[in-house]
């Protein structure tokens, strides 16, 4: 160890004191958080996760503990940053785009190597199985680094042993997930530091000595660490605690007391009274159910909270009180044209607030002014929830509706009457409430817009269904002829409309709130905002504003500043600039507003989803009503790789293709007996999953449950449904379905009145022609009746 050999005695003496003061405690939360022995954990962990275990793997053992499953947990890295080992060790907050070394989409199949997402990239198997071997490889060297770590160590020693795992793998940003590998693996040799209240400012503070780089941090702290393990009567693992416990929050070890600052702008003046707020908060031109919902929570609390207490109190993010919260205030402002003190800020019209010191609770704490309390305290906010739903609700659809997610085009095929276009009907209400419900009925207004129903007939053609010219009066009331759009291409434009309105993008709210908070941090607290390159090398920013652009300077240049529409372009995977030039400092800013401010990964928009449901789809001449979508019709040709020019696009000098997008499901029902089967060929038979509705479907005899009759219903048909299987020339296809004897509840449950009526015309058309017809329908009529009965078991009434 160097000549400054005494600051890491006093700094390790500092820690012993709190550790000889709260003993019990802290060893009561090892207890707790390891949940057995803390000095057996590295061996079970090397056991599990060493490199050795892992280089002894077989492939398919690699793939389950190194790939990133986003519907699994068995992967090392769920286990590490979210499992079993998440209060072990180095800490990380959750996991992020840092804890993918591979990553696999198991609904669509597709791996994705290092921190880069999308649904069209698809590795393959054996580059996949490159960048595991890579990893194991640079563990092993790491291995070897490791041990040679000792008191002398210097932060060069620590950075190699990084670069030994990342100059071999994709994903620079798993310098964190590997901190917390290797501080579970070799405990006396790895502390924890991770995170900026775990890290170099706690590091920087205990010392009083300028850290900046990871490595240089976890250098410093392992020598405190071997001048205290070495000497004292305290583990590695103890050590981890009370720094983790103690250290980040205690006054003691810090050379700058945190004070808690008095409530800035109470002498503001906002010239809003009760009956003004009252008024503003009624008024849906200023307000939205968000931001309500984020004011009656704050409320709630007491009128005063951090947005991290309001998270973890009430559900959300902390960035949707503080986007709620920050846009209300701005709205407000710019509507009543108020002035507000300081620049930059909105917030002080709605609230007053003070940084507090214990920075576990947040940052920064907002108290409603007095006017504002007591008008939400007269507003009725009841049909606001409180406490949030589930962010990730996983939809549990039902078979049918998976079905069609998975295929885009299914046909119900079977007997006439067995609810199939009842059917169609529930799945497409399921797939667009997202499987709320599947009622038609309860959908909304704006929900059933994104369902279409059309009934094939023999006169059904391309201009009705695509596009065509249709006669209209021109004026001088001559005839003439137009082109115009068919049913199912204006729906095929709605479904692509509402793409601009899905995906995952929260830049502007993430951007926001950033911008705002250097601009705080600068101006309030005369500091300077630091954010880290992409090699982990922290760089000072300041915000500048340019007429309507705005963005940050690289304050270590002249020449580097970074402006949001840049900084947007690169969230999407796109370049900054057109000339091409190095994004990294671009890249380095949306890393930093995913890991502080929410920023969520980008996710291109697909659409809500939209059902197309074709009734009798084998009545009409499919291939001449399809034309050339029935090339893009394919499930494989879906988007704008299947976009096809209509007949009429060189007419009308129109260059736009048309193509069925990803967000588009396709229903068609068709009756097997129906005598124009035969026009749906067998090319398009292959774009279609056909999924049989028997009549004695257990499902579908949940139809008839409103019955008072209910009983006999379901008996009759089944007794008739066995006779016509067993009638010669008959089969199941001509079985009855039980949506005929809906029809009992308009007949008072009449069943002669349902057999004379509905019944037997249907019958008369399946034996016509018969030799022995009226004989047949004669026992079909005994066996309805209920003579010569067939057996029929309990399970039918279930």
């Amino acid at each position: 160890m160097n000549d400054n050999k005494q600051i890491y005695i006093s700094a390790a003496k500092k820690i012993k004191e709190i550790f000889d003061n709260n003993k019990g405690n802290i060893l009561n939360q090892v207890n707790e958080n390891l949940q057995g022995n803390p000095e057996d954990i590295s061996e079970v962990f090397k056991s599990e996760y060493g490199f050795v275990a892992l280089e002894n793997l077989s492939d398919e053992g690699k793939l389950s503990k190194l790939v990133w499953k986003n519907q699994g947990k068995e992967s090392m890295f769920y286990e590490i940053t979210s499992g079993k080992y998440k209060n072990q060790g180095s800490v990380v907050m959750g996991n992020g785009t840092y804890s993918y070394l591979v990553r696999y989409d198991e609904q669509s199949g597709v791996y994705a190597i290092g921190n880069k997402w999308t649904k069209k990239e698809n590795v393959r198997e054996s580059r996949v199985m490159e960048e595991i071997n890579n990893f194991i490889a640079g563990l092993r060297e790491a291995d070897a680094l490791i041990g040679a770590l000792n008191s002398e160590s210097t932060p060069e020693d620590y950075q190699n042993i990084y670069t030994a795992v990342l100059d071999k793998i994709i994903n620079g940003s798993m310098i964190i997930v590997l901190n917390k590998y290797f501080s579970l693996l070799y405990p006396e040799k790895w502390s924890k530091f991770i995170g900026k209240e775990y890290g170099k400012d706690a590091v920087q503070k205990l010392l009083n000595k300028r850290i900046t780089t990871y490595a240089q941090a976890q250098s410093e702290l392992m020598k405190i660490q071997y001048v205290l393990t070495s000497s004292e009567k305290i583990t590695p693992y103890q050590f981890m605690l009370v720094y983790d416990e103690y250290i980040k929050n205690n006054t003691a070890f810090n050379n700058e007391v945190i004070k808690e600052e008095k409530y800035l702008y109470e002498d503001y003046k906002t010239g809003l009274s009760i009956t003004d707020w009252i008024e503003i908060l009624n008024d849906r031109e200023y307000t939205n159910d968000n931001q309500l919902i984020s004011l009656k929570r704050l409320l709630n609390f007491g009128g005063e909270a951090t947005c991290k207490q309001l998270s973890q109190k009430y559900g959300e993010s902390w960035s949707f009180y503080r986007t709620n919260l920050t846009s209300l205030s701005k709205k407000i402002v710019q509507k009543n044209k108020a002035k507000v003190p300081g620049e930059s800020k909105y917030w002080p019209i709605m609230f007053t607030g003070r940084y507090i010191k214990d920075k576990s609770q947040g940052v920064f704490s907002w108290r409603l002014r007095k006017e504002l309390k007591k008008a939400l305290k007269e507003l009725d906010l009841n049909h606001l929830p409180l406490y949030s739903k589930s962010i990730s609700i996983e939809v549990d659809y039902t078979v049918y509706a998976q079905k069609l997610i998975s295929s885009k085009n299914i046909i119900f095929r079977g007997a006439p009457g067995t609810g199939k276009t009842y059917l169609a009907r529930k799945i497409a209400a399921e797939i667009i409430s997202e499987g709320r419900n599947q009622s038609f009925e309860e959908l909304t207004n704006e929900d059933k817009k994104r369902i279409e129903f059309v009934q094939f007939h023999p006169s059904y053609d391309y201009t009705d269904f695509v596009e065509g010219y249709r006669p209209i009066n021109s004026e001088k009331n001559q005839m003439g002829f137009e082109l115009k759009t068919g049913v199912f291409k204006s729906f095929l434009n709605n479904a692509l409309e509402s793409q601009q309105f899905d995906g995952v993008d929260n830049f502007d709210e993430a951007w926001e709130i950033f911008f705002e908070n250097i601009n705080e941090i600068i101006k309030v607290e005369s500091e300077t905002y630091k954010i880290k390159d992409l090699n982990d090398i922290a760089f000072s920013v300041r915000p500048f504003v340019r007429g309507n652009m705005e963005g940050i300077q690289n304050m270590d240049s002249t020449t580097l500043y970074f402006n949001k529409e840049q900084c947007y372009r690169v969230y999407r995977d796109l370049l900054g600039v057109p000339s091409g030039v190095s994004d990294g400092y671009r890249k380095a800013i949306i890393k930093h507003l995913k890991e502080e401010y929410g920023l969520l990964d980008y996710e291109k928009p697909l659409g809500k989803p939209h059902v197309f449901i074709i009734d009798e789809i084998n009545r009409g001449e499919i291939s001449k009503i399809f034309g050339e979508l029935f090339f893009a019709i394919d499930p494989g040709y879906r988007g704008k790789s299947g976009a096809v020019k209509t007949q009429y696009s060189s007419l009308q000098n129109d260059e736009d293709k048309l193509y069925i997008p990803e967000n588009v499901y396709i229903i068609g029902t068709m009756n097997d007996i129906d005598r124009s089967v035969e026009n749906f060929d067998f090319a398009m038979r292959r774009r279609f999953r056909f999924i049989e509705i028997k009549s004695d479907d257990k499902e579908q005899l949940k139809m008839l449950d409103n019955l008072v009759v209910r009983e006999e219903a379901v008996a009759r048909l089944k007794r008739l449904n066995i006779q016509i299987s067993e009638t010669e020339n008959l089969n199941d296809h001509y079985h009855i379905g039980p949506s005929y004897f809906m029809k009992l509840e308009e007949l008072n449950n009449d069943f002669e009145l349902l057999w004379n009526d509905y019944l037997e015309p249907l019958l008369e058309e399946y034996v016509r022609g018969f030799f022995d017809e009226k004989e047949i329908l004669g026992e079909l009529k005994r066996v309805y009746d209920g003579a010569n009965q067939k057996e029929v078991t309990q399970d039918d009434f279930e």
